[in-house]
């Protein structure tokens, strides 16, 4: 459903850099992908929960995720209907220590829990940001049924409201 970043780190007595968007335009993580926005999510407790987000056609959105600082467990669940993995969700564990970046394709929802505290995310977003096309599917549908890893500690109160997977499905 996502595709991993072949990232280049580069390690002294400094610290690193690491060029997580190296070669996009040669279909490392994907062709033709255009930076809306850059938007960076610090985190300050463990166990706090951010999604499940979608933006609805004709403004879906492509992301490319990474953790600059912590430990999250990142999740996506598949909302288009003619894909082989529909209904189904991935997730992968992404963080500081082992940086990567994943490409998230539009139609999917998207969210994570944060594994440590203080983490900080940064994503790289396709679309405009469009209100009225913004959503959220039920971090706890029991149809899509999520395994989150630890207790939800801090959540907001749109995200909480998110819609059941059929709704999410209308609305993508």
């Amino acid at each position: 459903m996502f595709k991993k970043s072949n990232s280049t780190l580069v390690k002294d007595e400094r610290g690193f850099v690491n060029k997580y968007l190296q070669n996009i335009s040669e279909g490392n993580l994907q062709e033709n992908f255009n930076v809306d926005s850059l938007l960076i999510s610090r985190n300050l407790k463990t166990g706090t929960l951010r999604g499940m987000h979608f933006q609805s056609h004709p403004h879906q959105e492509e992301k490319i995720v990474t953790c600059a600082s912590g430990k999250i467990l990142d999740v996506v669940v598949d909302l288009r209907p003619d894909s082989a993995t529909f209904g189904k969700w991935a997730k992968v564990i992404l963080n500081s220590a082992e940086p990567i970046a994943i490409y998230i394709p539009k139609g999917l929802a998207h969210g994570f829990q944060t594994l440590t505290k203080n983490s900080v995310v940064l994503y790289a977003i396709s679309t405009p940001y469009i209100p009225s096309s913004s959503f959220v599917l039920s971090h706890n549908d029991p149809l899509v049924g999520i395994v989150w890893p630890r207790a939800i500690t801090t959540m907001s109160k749109r995200d909480l409201e998110g819609l059941d997977f059929q709704e999410a499905v209308k609305a993508n």
